[in-house]
């Protein structure tokens, strides 16, 4: 069986600090996202990376070789970002750096014939973060796109450009000078008096009937 030297190990311990962010920045692009689907996708992610997470921490301690209980600071610097499309455009970067290490030690041969399932992690890890790379980049595009609609007035706002769209209709005049006269109320009878003698304002001021 062979054997892996300390700059080998050193790789391997760095792809794990690499997974222990992803998963991190997982969950946090998860609790961000507001559509049902996408936790879902993120949440499949996550889940994804644990495991492979601890296949490979189980592999360096069954050979017998240090592992490391650090995580990569780049998940810092992702829940720093404030914008969603930010932080997976970061995360898609992180994704793809840990695929092409993953990549590199298969190519390099880095642990053929050494005992246990370390090629299939490896293999595992670069298909695994191609996938999300891809979906989180698509996603990333979108959101962003749909950030800037929200903001853009529309180009042929008539509010802007009074000329080019119909007049408004004037606002009703309202100040009573030009309402219609209204027939005066009748003069209500004297307490006492009998309603049936007394005229009304109208009757008083119309001419009489010859």
């Amino acid at each position: 069986m062979g054997t892996l030297n300390p700059e080998i190990v050193d790789a391997l311990n760095m792809l794990l600090e690499d997974l222990r962010a992803s998963v991190e920045i997982e969950v946090a692009l998860s609790n961000g996202a507001t559509e049902y689907l996408e936790r879902e996708a993120l949440s499949q992610m996550g889940v994804e990376d644990t495991l492979i997470a601890f296949l490979l921490r189980d592999w360096l301690e069954a050979l017998n070789l240090p592992v490391t209980r650090r995580i990569n600071g780049i998940v810092l610097q992702a829940l720093d970002l404030t914008r969603y499309d930010d932080r997976l455009q970061l995360f898609v970067h992180h994704q793809l750096a840990s695929c092409d290490q993953a990549r590199h030690l298969l190519d390099d041969g880095a642990v053929d014939g050494v005992e246990g399932d370390g090629p299939a992690i490896l293999r595992g890890l670069a298909d695994a973060h191609t996938r999300h790379a891809a979906w989180c980049e698509q996603r990333a595009r979108e959101f962003a796109e749909t950030r800037l609609l929200d903001f853009r007035r529309p180009p042929h706002d008539p509010r802007d450009h009074p000329s080019d769209g119909a007049e408004s209709d004037p606002l009703p005049d309202v100040s009573g000078e030009h309402s219609s006269p209204r027939r005066a109320a009748p003069v209500l009878a004297e307490p006492g008096m009998d309603n049936g003698m007394e005229d009304t304002i109208d009757e008083q001021d119309s001419p009489p009937v010859e």
